[in-house]
């Protein structure tokens, strides 16, 4: 057995492990606050320790069997984690500012709620909405050029986008008039 795919393996699932990393880095050293969709405490440390090793392990499995389809994973992975940290980052600044500004407490704090969340769900409604953009215009290209199979399924992907767009962006809004409402 060469030592190739192993050490791929090894290396897309060590990348995977720093967005784990980074994903439970952040929110605790920017002190988010509670979410406002988990109303039962979070799991025990060790429950999700074991979870996310387990995780990992099944990914590395998946990446020495089908190292294209795990680089694919974490390609977009390495996209959309950042952009959905980096947006919360700023929301949740952004609302802490006007807090202080305005003499309220933290968002979070004090029986106060953050709409952060909300607006993080807004971010990702938007870059759903345009893969799916995307995808529709591929799938009508390529049904008007006659390669009917990638049509078809650039349209059900552009469906099924536009789909997980609306509905993120409804409940990103719902949730943000929620926060507003209890101010």
């Amino acid at each position: 057995m060469s030592p190739g795919p192993l050490l791929s393996a090894i290396g897309l699932t060590a990348w995977l492990g720093v967005l784990v990393v980074a994903t439970t880095y952040v929110p605790w050293r920017m002190r988010f606050p509670k979410s406002m969709f988990i109303s039962n405490p979070a799991p025990p440390l060790a429950t999700r320790v074991i979870g996310t090793l387990v995780g990992l392990g099944l990914f590395v499995y998946y990446a020495f069997s089908a190292p294209s389809v795990a680089l694919a994973g974490d390609v977009i992975a390495s996209a959309i984690v950042p952009y959905v940290l980096v947006a919360y980052a700023v929301a949740l600044t952004i609302e802490r500012r006007r807090a202080k500004g305005l003499g309220l407490p933290e968002p979070g704090t004090s029986g106060t709620m953050s709409g952060a969340e909300g607006v993080v769900l807004l971010a990702v409604a938007v870059l759903f909405a345009a893969a799916a953009t995307l995808f529709t215009i591929y799938g009508i290209k390529n049904q008007l050029w006659g390669n009917r199979g990638e049509g078809v399924a650039g349209l059900v992907l552009g469906a099924m986008a536009w789909v997980i767009a609306l509905v993120t962006g409804l409940f990103g809004q719902l949730s943000v008039r929620v926060v507003r409402s209890r101010r």
